[in-house]
């Protein structure tokens, strides 16, 4: 079953939900803290008998009050726990409850006033907990929350973080200079975006989600904010193949791609394609590079077009429109360049089934997105960021800062299945359904890949896949592929066609 994520407010509303049955903040607070000393007992410290240090960064808030029930717990066991206030008493009810039922011995400093104790207490521990401020942070770090963080850098003591890395945006897993970077992260409940998302991801280091007694039943029944891809929802797609099956029962597509600079997009989207099972692929692409790919891909047939002159643009047309007619699925846009603009439109008025729209088709569609009404059948994009920028009218860097929201309106308001890609490729449906790809690696960072991705998509969706089915575990399988190929040849030395190559491994594992 896919693994839920939730944002903030869906974390609030359970919380909310879970007081009115009888669980308050400081029933919540004390099963969290609880969950802190038990996970650093029974996880990080091999050989209990020995008396560890312990330090604790505490915020005003209830991710501090957790740290104050853990101290007592943890001192409870034999510890020796250090308490660090970072910016004073607890300004939240239930945390200041928390501090002030501290077991004797227990006495928290202040780091305002006494900073060199504190830096040396960090310096000293074996373990670090960093309890500031949880999922409620938003904006940049201090210089106190910097000065800590790079103390427990240098330290060697293990660093636990409680919900979510201090420093890190819950939502928009946006992680701000001067965060706290764990080893380990104690989430409640659920997942977070900053736990799954980079940049906060990386800061978060390895995530065990804890219940602190929401019932189980109300966290299921609650909407996420999107579901983790895993390998049991892409295998229970992939259908199994009648021993009776032939190529008919398995798809048509249609590739318009290519132009003579870019010949080699369209070969590696068409390799990638019969790499997913399609059975017919048919690829639409002008005679002057038609030798090129007829070479590189011997299982295609051709629709071979040209358009020098009045008569030759007349029959290609025909042709193209006869290719079109006997599509299950079509791609269009990888490597073609400005002719793009010669396909698109008719592509989207007359296809009689769903389309994957990558690369060119994509910029040409930035000019005018109102173009995407004119399809009858299901969409699918696959832009990366400058190409969602050029979308909405905005820079790369801005669609990273907010990829979630971007992704989601996008889709709802045109009515698409958007696979935005990127560290964490984002797969958002017409009706707001969100889902997040947990596989793939900087090595994938080439131009080439894209065309890899489009290519398996098309094909699934050809194969008979719903629309949504065929967007979620393209992108599944093409990061599969992807870490294959990390494992084997590195990151730098990896290339889009070694991700072609390990198709077969992935289709292997998924078939088993």
């Amino acid at each position: 079953m896919p693994i839920k994520v939730f944002f903030r407010e869906d974390i609030e509303f359970l919380e909310r939900c879970a007081a009115l049955s009888g669980k308050n903040t400081e029933v919540l607070m004390y099963n969290a803290g609880k969950a802190v000393a038990d996970f650093i007992l029974e996880t990080l410290l091999e050989n209990k008998k020995d008396k560890k240090l312990i330090c604790i960064l505490l915020g005003k808030g209830n991710n501090g009050g957790d740290g104050y029930v853990a101290a007592n717990i943890l001192q409870g066991s034999g510890m020796k726990v250090s308490l660090i206030k970072l910016y004073g008493d607890p300004s939240a009810t239930a945390a200041k409850n928390a501090m002030d039922n501290l077991a004797e011995g227990l006495t928290p400093i202040s780091f305002d006033e006494e900073k060199a104790k504190c830096e040396e207490l960090i310096l000293k521990a074996d373990v670090i907990v960093d309890a500031v401020f949880g999922f409620g942070f938003k904006g940049e770090c201090d210089l106190k929350l910097h000065r800590v963080s790079e103390l427990s850098k240098i330290s060697s003591a293990v660093k636990v973080s409680v919900d979510i890395p201090s420093g890190c945006e819950c939502d928009s897993a946006r992680v701000s200079k001067g965060a706290f970077k764990a080893d380990y992260t104690l989430t409640f409940t659920a997942l977070k975006p900053a736990l799954t998302e980079e940049p906060a991801a990386s800061y978060s280091g390895e995530v065990h989600i804890a219940s602190v007694g929401i019932d189980k039943n109300l966290v299921d029944s609650c909407p996420p904010a999107f579901t983790l891809i895993d390998d049991s929802l892409v295998k229970s797609f992939i259908p199994k193949r009648k021993r009776d099956s032939n190529k008919g029962d398995f798809g048509r597509l249609l590739m318009i791609c290519g132009t003579y600079s870019m010949a080699g997009a369209c070969i590696m989207a068409a390799k990638a394609a019969l790499r997913s099972g399609v059975g017919l692929l048919d690829i639409a692409i002008s005679s002057d590079i038609y030798p090129i790919v007829a070479a590189a891909v011997p299982e295609a047939i051709f629709t071979v077009m040209n358009f020098d002159t009045e008569e030759s643009s007349v029959i290609s047309s025909e042709k193209l429109f006869n290719s079109l007619n006997k599509a299950s699925a079509v791609l269009i846009g990888c490597g073609l360049g400005q002719d793009a603009k010669k396909y698109l439109e008719t592509v989207l008025r007359f296809s009689k089934c769903p389309i994957v729209l990558d690369a060119d088709a994509l910029n040409f569609t930035s000019e005018n997105t109102d173009i995407l009404a004119l399809a009858s059948y299901p969409l699918v994009l696959t832009p990366h960021p400058g190409e969602m920028g050029r979308l909405i009218g905005k820079t790369a860097s801005a669609v990273q800062e907010d990829r979630y929201n971007i992704a989601k309106k996008f889709a709802m308001e045109h009515k698409v299945i958007l696979c935005l890609k990127g560290s964490g490729t984002i797969v958002a449906m017409p009706d707001g359904e969100m889902h997040l790809n947990p596989t793939g690696n900087p090595g994938m960072a080439k131009g080439g890949s894209g065309d890899v991705l489009a290519g398996i998509c098309a094909s699934l969706l050809a194969s008979g896949l719903k629309p949504e089915e065929a967007a979620i575990a393209s992108v599944y399988v093409h990061g599969k592929a992807g870490d294959i190929c990390a494992k084997e040849l590195s990151q730098i030395a990896m290339l889009p066609t070694d991700i072609i190559n390990k198709l077969p491994a992935v289709y292997k594992m998924l078939e088993n």
